[in-house]
């Protein structure tokens, strides 16, 4: 067993000495699978009594209600950003998202193949234009580097709780996925973000790469309908969504 988290746990004295006790910063929720992950990150083990028998009185504070969701969603987060790989993270971090602000994923009703843009940004990678020659980076390379930047910026983000600033950290990654190439955008999706950010959105980008597809916006709280009307009257198709945390599963009969 490698985790733990429940009602009972036994912890020795020497594993508190060296690595501390639960996490100051989560309050309640997901306490023990940290600290049973950092015992085990420090050469300590976590072993299941089947025989022993804990009793839990539940408490008379409702569990579905926003602030259990927060944390316990935020704190599996702070979790994940410490301890597991980039995969990992990105599907965990999505909980955070669907439990403190809503979104709207829409779809702008243009297709497009996304490795022609793909092989439009690669030529303009590659591209030796005249900027070179003057000592400044060229516009497409700069905007790769702005992007991998603004994924740690997002990531400290959501490690302070500062949901405002990642809104405002995915609006800038839009700026710069625009700057890959012109072709990222045109101008219905311009004029659907004009729309819409005068209306509750904190951020949104073009999901994949860019040029029609689908749009993701993300909203304040209790301003998903005000977004959601104005992105119908710009006659675009919304789709509910939800997020999967356990991918792509194949079985044989």
């Amino acid at each position: 067993m490698i985790t733990f988290w429940g009602c009972g746990a036994g912890i020795k004295k020497d594993l508190i000495n060296r690595i501390g006790g639960y996490e100051p910063k989560f309050f309640l929720y997901m306490n023990e699978k940290e600290f049973s992950i950092r015992a085990l990150k420090n050469g300590f083990k976590t072993i299941y009594c089947k025989d022993i028998i804990a009793y839990h009185k539940s408490s008379s504070v409702h569990r579905t209600n926003y602030r259990s969701f927060f944390y316990a969603n935020k704190n599996n987060i702070f979790t994940f950003l410490k301890y597991y790989d980039l995969p990992s993270c990105i599907n965990h971090i999505a909980r955070l998202l669907i439990y403190t602000f809503a979104g709207a994923i829409l779809y702008t009703g243009k297709s497009r193949l996304s490795s022609d843009i793909h092989c439009k940004v690669r030529e303009a990678y590659e591209f030796v234009s005249y900027e070179t020659t003057t000592g400044e980076e060229p516009k497409t390379r700069q905007a790769l580097r702005n992007l991998k930047s603004i994924a740690f910026e997002m990531k400290n983000a959501l490690l302070k709780e500062d949901i405002k600033a990642f809104g405002e950290l995915l609006n800038e990654n839009w700026e710069n996925q625009k700057a890959l190439h012109p072709s990222v955008t045109n101008t219905q999706i311009d004029e659907i973000f004009k729309a819409v950010m005068d209306n509750g959105v904190l951020g949104g980008k073009a999901c994949g790469a860019g040029g029609g597809g689908c749009l993701l916006f993300y909203a304040q709280p209790d301003c998903e309908h005000l977004v959601r009307k104005k992105l119908e009257e710009n006659k675009v198709n919304v789709i509910d969504f939800n997020f999967d945390f356990s991918g792509l599963q194949t079985w044989t009969g």
